[in-house]
């Protein structure tokens, strides 16, 4: 079923490709980046995976004490939109999703 969440086009579009660039730039030399999305309760999730070493502070990747400005500004961005950015870590891969409220259909 499609999910629906209402924004600003172009900051959620700016929280995609930051999520996507830091996967990319801090994932094991050609490890897959995964992308996916799906629904949860009343909210819709977009999540980035990609397998490498885990985020030197775990407490730091849930908040703003990160050293890029990357994930700072994706957690603005779903904060703005009533959301939050979650980080986890299974195994070898990190995992950074944006949850944001899902809109009725």
């Amino acid at each position: 079923y499609p999910l629906v969440v209402r924004g600003s086009g172009p900051l959620l579009q700016e929280a995609v490709v930051e999520l996507l660039e830091n996967a990319c730039r801090h994932s094991a030399s050609a490890a897959l980046v995964t992308i996916s999305t799906f629904g949860t309760g009343d909210s819709a999730v977009l999540a980035v995976s990609s397998e490498g070493n885990a985020v030197a502070d775990a407490r730091a990747a849930s908040t703003d004490e990160t050293r890029g400005f990357g994930l700072p500004i994706v957690r603005w961005i779903a904060q703005q939109h009533g959301g939050e950015l979650v980080y986890t870590r299974e195994g070898r891969r990190n995992t950074f999703a944006l949850v944001l409220p899902a809109a009725a259909s």
